[in-house]
């Protein structure tokens, strides 16, 4: 195809339609139409984008979509990703940390002592990865209030590796086994940021609820989202009576709610 013809296509298949190009005499013999008119040119539009894009035009488009899909993709299982590693980070971390109780200590106990740094930087890194999926899935278009709840946990994650909790009950070994008299400034921004991650996961599960496709998914995530808010409040009152089970209460409301979030996000990373 020449030069022209595929300018000529272009308009084509812009016009969205049929153009009749004339064509002069010397190029058709002298031959006139019925009409009086001479010989014309008539490029269809999806002859020409066949030509032009080499499919109706959408090999660019495909193209585009393609790298779209790739950089979504990958924000999705980032979020997947950090999801499931902070909880397998914490139970290993929990089960092997000298002085510290999985079934009495929480989890934002393992950011304090000599190996605190690590949940510290699960918090962190758990909390980018999820952010990301969140913001994935928001500019997606097709999810935008589940990503703005997802990314309001995800950031909520971050702050409570950024402030830890003080030292209290026994642990880091050696800390006195009450609560301090007075808290500090960092650990009530801890308690403030452990508050948004614990009201944000079940209403981003309450608003998969009415969003996620197939009745599973949807039943089951009503059901997560009831269970997480009961179950958070009883934590609520176990730690506040300092029970010695708070730990376990609290374990066993996280590994759901995270790992039904990564699901989520491999759920639209498969779509």
């Amino acid at each position: 195809m020449s030069v022209a013809s595929a300018l000529i296509c272009c308009l084509a298949y812009g016009a969205g339609g049929v153009i009749t190009v004339p064509v002069p005499p010397s190029m058709t013999n002298g031959t006139v139409t019925p009409d009086g008119a001479h010989a014309g040119l008539s490029l269809d539009a999806g002859v020409c984008g066949s030509a032009v894009g080499g499919d109706g035009g959408e090999a660019g488009t495909r193209h585009t979509g393609g790298e779209g899909t790739a950089v979504a993709e990958t924000g999705y299982w980032a979020g997947a990703a950090g999801a499931v590693l902070f909880v397998l980070v914490f139970l290993v971390d929990g089960g092997t940390r000298p002085g510290y109780s999985p079934i009495r200590h929480p989890v934002s106990a393992l950011a304090l002592g000599r190996r605190g740094w690590i949940q510290s930087a699960n918090f962190v890194v758990t909390g980018m990865a999820v952010t990301a999926g969140a913001i994935t899935m928001a500019t997606s278009g097709q999810a935008v209030l589940l990503g703005a709840a997802v990314a309001v946990f995800g950031l909520g994650l971050v702050a409570s590796g950024i402030f830890r909790m003080d030292p209290m009950r026994g642990y880091p070994p050696g800390t006195p086994e009450k609560d301090p008299a007075v808290f500090s400034a960092r650990h009530r921004m801890h308690d403030l940021a452990g508050a948004v991650v614990f009201l944000a996961l079940p209403a981003a599960a309450a608003v998969a609820a009415f969003m996620l496709p197939g009745l599973a998914w949807r039943l089951g995530s009503g059901l997560l989202a009831v269970g997480l808010l009961i179950g958070f409040g009883l934590f609520g009152t176990a730690w506040e009576e300092d029970s010695p089970r708070t730990g376990a209460l609290q374990r066993a409301l996280i590994v759901p709610g995270w790992l039904w979030l990564a699901g989520v996000f491999v759920q639209y990373a498969r779509a």
